[in-house]
């Protein structure tokens, strides 16, 4: 007997780097799907990294980080 699995879903991941080594909380990575517009979010754990799940494959995405409150006083590095 054969079994056949076929991926549907993709997952990014990375961590968030502060330039100050301040812990922020209440930020989120989102990722737009440029043909739909779809949005995916997650927020990021304390230890500053993130898993973002069920991006669809074979799609282009715009892939962006929302801090609480528009705070300009921290710089951030996003890796994936």
């Amino acid at each position: 007997e054969t079994i056949v699995a076929h991926r549907v879903a993709f997952s990014i991941f990375g961590k968030v780097n502060n330039l100050t080594k301040e812990k922020v909380d209440g930020i989120s990575i989102q990722a737009v799907n440029t043909e739909t517009n779809q949005i995916y979010e997650t927020l990021v754990e304390k230890n500053m990294e993130y898993r973002l799940r069920g991006l669809t494959p074979d799609q282009k995405y715009i892939v962006r980080m929302k801090i609480p409150n528009n705070s300009c006083k921290y710089y951030f590095k996003l890796s994936y």
